[in-house]
């Protein structure tokens, strides 16, 4: 079965014991990252996208590779922002794009993929 994780952590980003649980968990294709803390995602990512990166062992599955990233301004006037981060694991597992578009709000990516869904149709 298909899991998707989220994971909202604190400044300093996971913890490792959360890190290698993540990439041991078989079960989890997709990851959404939500960071207050562009260093610690950097970081997160950083072990979360190497193969056998965080002590994971070599019989973990495959590394989680980073899809899309969007930045919130939640604090307006300020140098603080949110980042939305989104990981899949398996790169040959195809992504339904217009559901991840549709849950992070980007209608106008999603207009423009049905656009060109429905050229390709035609054609």
């Amino acid at each position: 079965d298909r899991a998707v994780a989220i994971v909202d952590p604190p400044r300093g980003g996971l913890h490792a014991d959360v890190l290698r649980a993540l990439r041991r968990a078989g079960g989890i294709e997709r990851l959404v990252y939500v960071s207050c803390n562009v260093e610690s995602l950097v970081d997160n990512a950083v072990e979360l996208c190497t193969p056998d990166a965080a002590g994971a062992g070599a019989s973990a599955p495959r590394a989680f590779k980073p899809v899309r990233a969007v930045a919130h301004d939640l604090f307006p006037h300020t140098r603080h922002c949110e980042t939305v981060m989104l990981f899949e694991r398996d790169a040959d597992a195809p992504m339904d794009a217009a559901a991840i578009d549709a849950a992070m709000g980007d209608e106008e990516a999603d207009a423009k993929r049905k656009a060109a869904s429905a050229e390709q149709a035609e054609a």
